[in-house]
């Protein structure tokens, strides 16, 4: 080999050595957006997975409290253990004692206030529903839902979060009255109280049917002013049911 052919030799070693890198690194990044997006669809796929049965739970749930309620009327809403013991609540629910939802939290069941009509008299009984320990995307996703109206005895939706000492926000504001409180202590996540116009918080938290500030469901933007948890996985995202269903619309307090 002459000293021509061996620098031709040369540069096309490097011609194909510089393509090998670049053929190299390319398949590397394409490898791992590929394996990027396989990760995200997974979680599109489990996030939806996981609201569907949250949607199928929530409908059994109801529609069980409802039913035992029709046999024992003298439980507005019966306990926990009882419910097990009837299978109102499959005991496939439960992770040691406590009943866990699709996003592996806790559900909360808890008598609500009762409704009354614009004269005072008693309409129906009511009952709560929250779901716990929620990242702030899969409560966004649950506050978005339709989860029915009036008609099907929804009177509330809310969400909010689990403070640093132990409170339910949307629990505790879903059936709340402000009427008569101007301000409230709210302790957030980092352990401090801030005060708030309980009022406003109220209306920003807690979506009813046909309201005119904040009707069901929330709107994307104000379920992630409502979803207060922010990096924090200790979301929280509650319904209120009336026991009977069979009520005229108009009939419940706005």
């Amino acid at each position: 080999m002459n000293r021509k052919e061996k620098e031709e030799y040369e540069r096309k070693y490097r011609i194909w050595k510089m393509f090998l890198w670049v053929a190299g690194t390319l398949c590397v990044v394409l490898f791992l957006y590929f394996c990027r997006f396989v990760a995200f669809a997974a979680h599109v796929y489990q996030q939806n997975k996981r609201l569907q049965s949250s949607v199928v739970q929530i409908a059994q749930l109801t529609e069980n409290i409802r039913v035992f309620y029709t046999v024992h009327g003298n439980e507005p809403i019966p306990s926990i253990q009882k419910m097990v013991e009837v299978g109102a609540i499959p005991k496939t629910l439960f992770k040691g004692d406590t009943i866990t939802n699709p996003f592996g939290g806790p559900i909360v069941i808890k008598q609500a206030k009762t409704l009354t009509d614009k004269i005072g008299k008693i309409i129906s009984p009511t009952f709560k529903i929250s779901y716990q320990k929620l990242s702030h995307e899969s409560c966004v996703s649950l506050a978005t839902l339709n989860w029915g109206g009036k008609e099907q005895g929804l009177v509330a939706v809310a969400a909010g979060q689990v403070t640093s000492d132990g409170t339910d926000t949307a629990l505790n504001d879903i059936d709340a009255d402000f009427s008569t409180i101007q301000t409230a202590a709210i302790t957030d996540n980092d352990g401090e109280k801030i005060t708030v116009n309980a009022a406003v918080h109220y209306k920003n938290n807690v979506a009813k049917p046909g309201d005119g500030f904040m009707p069901t469901p929330f709107s994307e933007d104000a379920a992630h002013v409502a979803c207060s948890c922010n990096e924090y996985d200790n979301c929280t995202f509650a319904l209120n049911y009336t026991l009977f269903t069979t009520l005229r619309p108009e009939t419940l307090l706005p």
